[in-house]
């Protein structure tokens, strides 16, 4: 399963999670979701891989629902919470770092 990060590179904990990543000799593919956003079928799919509704969202609003979610996130990419881990059946927040392992051994 090929694991993929939607990174930042301006963000300090995304450049964690790559390092993370790339000390454990995983193979893995990076995504600046900023320069290439999400579509909406893409963060439906990643709620449905486990990343929560407030956990993914990292603006001020209470987000109630999976179109809140989307529709901020569209409107939005920043508001994205980082760094997002994720391959073909699983997804993370990579904070902790050590939450990446839910990821490596879900493989």
């Amino acid at each position: 399963m090929k694991i993929k990060i939607l990174h930042n590179p301006r963000c300090s904990k995304s450049r964690q999670a790559a390092e993370f990543l790339e000390e454990k000799g995983v193979d893995f593919e990076i995504r600046e979701y900023l320069k290439v956003p999400l579509n909406e079928k893409e963060i439906r799919d990643l709620v449905e891989k486990g990343i929560g509704l407030e956990e993914f969202y990292r603006g001020e609003k209470e987000i109630k629902n999976v179109e809140e979610l989307v529709s901020e996130l569209l409107e939005d990419p920043s508001k994205m919470q980082r760094p997002v881990i994720f391959n073909d059946t699983l997804a993370v927040i990579g904070r902790p770092t050590e939450k990446i392992l839910d990821i490596l051994e879900a493989k």
